[in-house]
Protein backbone atom coordinates (compact mmCIF):
# COMPACT_ATOMS: atom_id res chain seq x y z
CA UNK A 1 0.00 0.00 0.00
CA UNK A 2 0.83 3.69 -0.64
CA UNK A 3 2.07 5.72 1.87
CA UNK A 4 -0.05 8.74 0.76
CA UNK A 5 -2.91 6.10 0.67
CA UNK A 6 -2.06 4.97 4.32
CA UNK A 7 -1.48 8.67 5.65
CA UNK A 8 -5.33 9.21 4.46
CA UNK A 9 -6.51 6.24 5.99
CA UNK A 10 -4.99 6.66 9.49
CA UNK A 11 -6.71 10.45 8.97
CA UNK A 12 -9.77 8.93 8.64
CA UNK A 13 -9.35 6.70 11.75
CA UNK A 14 -8.38 9.80 13.97
CA UNK A 15 -11.12 11.45 12.65
CA UNK A 16 -13.65 8.82 13.43
CA UNK A 17 -11.99 8.28 16.71
CA UNK A 18 -12.13 12.16 17.61
CA UNK A 19 -16.09 11.91 16.93
CA UNK A 20 -16.42 8.71 19.45
CA UNK A 21 -14.54 10.52 22.45
CA UNK A 22 -16.53 13.84 21.50
CA UNK A 23 -19.78 11.62 21.32
CA UNK A 24 -18.95 9.90 24.55
CA UNK A 25 -17.96 13.04 26.38
CA UNK A 26 -21.35 14.70 25.49
CA UNK A 27 -23.00 11.26 26.21
CA UNK A 28 -21.07 11.97 30.10
CA UNK A 29 -21.89 15.14 30.65
CA UNK A 30 -25.57 15.11 29.57
CA UNK A 31 -26.04 12.06 31.52
CA UNK A 32 -24.27 14.15 34.78
CA UNK A 33 -26.69 17.37 33.98
CA UNK A 34 -29.77 14.97 34.16
CA UNK A 35 -28.78 13.71 37.65
CA UNK A 36 -28.03 17.09 39.01
CA UNK A 37 -31.28 18.37 37.36
CA UNK A 38 -32.94 15.73 39.03
CA UNK A 39 -30.73 15.86 42.64
CA UNK A 40 -31.49 20.25 42.04
CA UNK A 41 -35.41 19.02 42.61
CA UNK A 42 -34.84 16.21 45.50
CA UNK A 43 -31.89 18.32 47.74
CA UNK A 44 -34.55 19.82 50.66
CA UNK A 45 -31.79 22.01 50.59
CA UNK A 46 -33.43 23.88 47.59
CA UNK A 47 -37.01 23.96 48.54
CA UNK A 48 -38.17 27.78 49.64
CA UNK A 49 -36.55 28.73 53.15
CA UNK A 50 -39.13 30.90 55.39
CA UNK A 51 -37.59 34.08 56.41
CA UNK A 52 -35.27 34.26 58.77
CA UNK A 53 -37.14 35.26 62.45
CA UNK A 54 -34.33 37.22 64.48
CA UNK A 55 -36.23 36.59 67.06
CA UNK A 56 -34.91 33.22 66.86
CA UNK A 57 -31.49 34.29 67.89
CA UNK A 58 -30.25 34.71 71.39
CA UNK A 59 -30.21 32.53 74.92
CA UNK A 60 -33.99 31.38 75.13
CA UNK A 61 -34.82 31.31 78.77
CA UNK A 62 -37.83 29.77 81.04
CA UNK A 63 -37.55 26.16 79.85
CA UNK A 64 -38.69 23.42 81.79
CA UNK A 65 -35.35 22.94 83.50
CA UNK A 66 -34.76 26.71 84.23
CA UNK A 67 -38.06 28.72 85.24
CA UNK A 68 -38.40 29.16 88.87
CA UNK A 69 -41.94 29.93 89.68
CA UNK A 70 -43.24 31.48 92.77
CA UNK A 71 -46.96 31.96 93.38
CA UNK A 72 -48.27 31.76 89.83
CA UNK A 73 -50.13 29.06 87.57
CA UNK A 74 -48.05 28.06 84.07
CA UNK A 75 -49.42 26.61 81.59
CA UNK A 76 -47.17 25.84 78.34
CA UNK A 77 -48.67 25.33 75.00
CA UNK A 78 -51.66 27.40 76.05
CA UNK A 79 -51.90 29.37 72.81
CA UNK A 80 -50.89 30.08 69.36
CA UNK A 81 -47.34 32.37 69.41
CA UNK A 82 -46.71 35.58 66.58
CA UNK A 83 -45.01 32.77 64.46
CA UNK A 84 -47.87 30.16 64.47
CA UNK A 85 -46.81 27.72 66.55
CA UNK A 86 -48.45 26.55 70.16
CA UNK A 87 -45.90 27.58 71.80
CA UNK A 88 -47.39 30.60 74.24
CA UNK A 89 -47.12 30.09 77.85
CA UNK A 90 -49.92 31.26 79.89
CA UNK A 91 -49.01 32.83 83.57
CA UNK A 92 -51.54 33.37 85.56
CA UNK A 93 -51.46 34.88 89.14
CA UNK A 94 -54.48 34.46 91.36
CA UNK A 95 -52.13 35.04 94.61
CA UNK A 96 -52.42 37.46 97.32
CA UNK A 97 -49.42 38.20 97.00
CA UNK A 98 -46.73 39.12 93.66
CA UNK A 99 -46.19 35.86 91.52
CA UNK A 100 -43.13 35.79 89.10
CA UNK A 101 -40.99 33.39 87.22
CA UNK A 102 -37.21 33.94 86.92
CA UNK A 103 -34.66 32.88 84.69
CA UNK A 104 -30.75 33.10 85.51
CA UNK A 105 -28.33 33.65 82.56
CA UNK A 106 -24.47 33.46 83.12
CA UNK A 107 -22.68 36.92 81.69
CA UNK A 108 -19.13 37.99 81.88
CA UNK A 109 -17.84 40.61 84.49
CA UNK A 110 -17.98 43.17 81.86
CA UNK A 111 -19.70 46.58 81.39
CA UNK A 112 -21.51 45.08 77.75
CA UNK A 113 -24.99 45.30 77.04
CA UNK A 114 -27.21 42.82 77.21
CA UNK A 115 -30.68 42.65 75.33
CA UNK A 116 -33.65 40.66 76.83
CA UNK A 117 -36.43 40.44 73.78
CA UNK A 118 -40.01 38.86 74.65
CA UNK A 119 -43.42 38.33 73.00
CA UNK A 120 -46.44 39.66 75.07
CA UNK A 121 -50.07 39.04 74.89
CA UNK A 122 -52.64 40.29 76.68
CA UNK A 123 -54.64 38.11 79.18
CA UNK A 124 -56.26 39.18 81.89
CA UNK A 125 -54.02 41.45 83.56
CA UNK A 126 -54.17 45.35 83.26
CA UNK A 127 -50.04 45.90 84.08
CA UNK A 128 -47.27 44.03 84.18
CA UNK A 129 -43.37 43.83 84.96
CA UNK A 130 -40.39 42.96 83.43
CA UNK A 131 -37.09 42.73 85.20
CA UNK A 132 -33.35 42.58 84.18
CA UNK A 133 -30.99 42.07 86.99
CA UNK A 134 -27.19 42.21 87.35
CA UNK A 135 -26.26 39.53 90.17
CA UNK A 136 -22.67 38.95 91.94
CA UNK A 137 -21.19 41.87 92.25
CA UNK A 138 -22.72 45.39 92.85
CA UNK A 139 -25.99 44.83 91.61
CA UNK A 140 -27.93 46.62 88.66
CA UNK A 141 -31.33 46.46 87.76
CA UNK A 142 -33.37 47.12 84.59
CA UNK A 143 -37.32 47.17 84.27
CA UNK A 144 -40.12 47.81 82.84
CA UNK A 145 -43.45 48.51 83.51
CA UNK A 146 -46.04 46.88 80.85
CA UNK A 147 -49.65 49.12 80.35
CA UNK A 148 -51.15 46.10 78.83
CA UNK A 149 -54.24 48.19 77.10
CA UNK A 150 -51.70 50.34 75.63
CA UNK A 151 -48.37 47.88 75.60
CA UNK A 152 -46.34 50.45 75.97
CA UNK A 153 -43.10 50.58 78.86
CA UNK A 154 -41.87 52.77 81.15
CA UNK A 155 -38.95 52.25 83.47
CA UNK A 156 -35.30 51.90 83.83
CA UNK A 157 -33.09 51.06 80.86
CA UNK A 158 -33.67 51.34 76.93
CA UNK A 159 -37.27 50.23 76.08
CA UNK A 160 -38.98 49.48 72.96
CA UNK A 161 -42.23 48.33 72.10
CA UNK A 162 -43.40 47.24 68.26
CA UNK A 163 -46.58 45.05 67.19
CA UNK A 164 -45.83 41.81 65.95
CA UNK A 165 -49.33 40.96 64.68
CA UNK A 166 -52.14 38.59 65.95
CA UNK A 167 -52.54 40.69 69.28
CA UNK A 168 -48.60 40.24 70.05
CA UNK A 169 -46.18 42.73 70.77
CA UNK A 170 -42.41 42.24 71.13
CA UNK A 171 -41.09 44.38 74.20
CA UNK A 172 -37.09 44.81 74.35
CA UNK A 173 -34.96 46.18 77.57
CA UNK A 174 -31.63 46.51 76.92
CA UNK A 175 -29.15 47.63 80.03
CA UNK A 176 -25.38 47.21 80.54
CA UNK A 177 -23.44 45.12 82.82
CA UNK A 178 -21.34 47.44 85.34
CA UNK A 179 -18.03 45.31 85.76
CA UNK A 180 -18.15 45.18 89.31
CA UNK A 181 -18.68 41.08 89.30
CA UNK A 182 -21.71 40.94 88.43
CA UNK A 183 -22.02 37.27 86.87
CA UNK A 184 -25.34 36.07 86.69
CA UNK A 185 -28.74 38.14 84.77
CA UNK A 186 -31.68 37.38 86.12
CA UNK A 187 -34.92 37.90 83.91
CA UNK A 188 -37.90 38.14 85.93
CA UNK A 189 -41.42 39.00 84.76
CA UNK A 190 -44.80 39.29 86.82
CA UNK A 191 -47.72 38.90 84.74
CA UNK A 192 -49.21 41.28 87.07
CA UNK A 193 -48.77 44.26 88.75
CA UNK A 194 -49.94 47.42 90.21
CA UNK A 195 -52.57 47.35 92.74
CA UNK A 196 -53.03 44.36 94.93
CA UNK A 197 -56.49 43.38 93.78
CA UNK A 198 -55.15 43.48 89.77
CA UNK A 199 -54.64 39.60 89.39
CA UNK A 200 -54.67 38.28 86.50
CA UNK A 201 -52.79 36.66 83.56
CA UNK A 202 -50.66 37.22 80.50
CA UNK A 203 -49.08 35.29 77.63
CA UNK A 204 -45.67 35.35 77.21
CA UNK A 205 -43.37 33.94 74.15
CA UNK A 206 -39.79 33.82 72.98
CA UNK A 207 -38.16 35.08 75.76
CA UNK A 208 -34.08 35.39 74.48
CA UNK A 209 -31.41 37.09 75.53
CA UNK A 210 -29.17 38.37 73.39
CA UNK A 211 -25.90 36.24 73.03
Amino acid sequence: MRPSVMRGQAVKVRAIMSKLIVGACALVLSFWGALTFIDYFKSPQNAASPEIDVSARGLLLFDDKNMNVSELVVQRNAAIGPQGNRNAILLDDRSGGYGSVYDDAWVENDDRIHTLSIDLKAGTSPFSQIVMHYIGGTEKVYYAFIDIATMTGRGEGTITSNSIGNGWQRITIAGANNKSGNTTLRVQIYPRHGKPEDTGSLYIANPRLDP
